[in-house]
């Protein structure tokens, strides 16, 4: 997501869900003052989870379920006083809930989603059950003898060397494989999904004739990934297993 969001400042729903996005959450989200709705659930975003947010005064959901986020929940989301409905479960939160964010809860909040109580974040004022994402997890075309798999690649300045393959452990076969990609598709993310027997063992293979893997993380004034987010993920049946950006031919 762009650092240029935060020139929306008429924005009033920002609904990015269900989609393939990737990289942080740019703190510029913090200046979009009429923000009312924010979802961007069911996508890859990572990273620390912007304090900025704090700053929308008027909004009044948020829904962040199903990335990746980690540290703490920031305490400045206690200052959302309009807020009624907050989704951050299915993340990787560390610490404690903030106190402010729990006077809120028992405030006006009528939904918290967390996953509370587990040995990485805790939630005193949760209550003694976690509730269910109010979003069921979208659709697999996967038989029930079959996991899905799911391969995220960011491109860099020179896609052109960048090849990966999934390859049958057993047999030596090739089940799927990408790349090089045209050296026209500069920070371009590439979403392959595919259905593998529970039966199967895999290998996934990431590869790169540059020997510098997908480098790098600087920005670039005509680069649409705006962070110069670039890397790969590998998720299976749901759940992250490989991510990065540092690797050799």
């Amino acid at each position: 997501l762009p650092s240029e969001v935060g020139l929306l400042s008429q924005l009033q729903l920002l609904d990015l869900s269900q989609n393939t996005f990737v990289g942080t959450l740019p703190s510029e989200i913090g200046l979009c003052q009429n923000l009312h709705e924010m979802d961007i659930s069911y996508n890859g975003f990572r990273g620390s989870f912007p304090s900025e947010l704090g700053q929308l005064s008027r909004l009044e959901v948020l829904d962040v379920i199903r990335n990746y986020f980690s540290g703490h929940v920031p305490s400045e989301l206690g200052l959302l006083k309009r807020m009624t409905d907050m989704g951050l479960s299915g993340n990787e939160f560390s610490g404690t809930m903030p106190k402010d964010v729990c006077q809120l809860k028992r405030d006006q909040l009528e939904r918290l989603d967390v996953d509370c109580n587990d040995d990485h974040f805790l939630c005193e004022c949760c209550g003694d059950k976690c509730p269910l994402p109010k979003k069921p997890r979208p659709p697999s075309n996967c038989s029930e003898n079959e996991m899905d798999i799911q391969i995220f690649v960011t491109t860099d300045l020179k896609p052109d060397e960048t090849t990966w393959k999934i390859v049958n452990q057993t047999s030596g076969s090739i089940i799927l494989e990408n790349g090089p990609y045209n050296d026209s598709e500069i920070y371009k993310t590439f979403k392959e999904t595919l259905c593998i027997s529970n039966e199967t063992c895999v290998n996934f293979t990431i590869q790169d004739s540059g020997d510098d893997g997908l480098c790098c993380k600087t920005v670039h004034p005509w680069n649409p990934n705006e962070d110069g987010s670039v890397g790969y993920s590998v998720h299976w049946d749901g759940k992250q297993i490989a991510y990065g950006d540092n690797f050799e031919s």
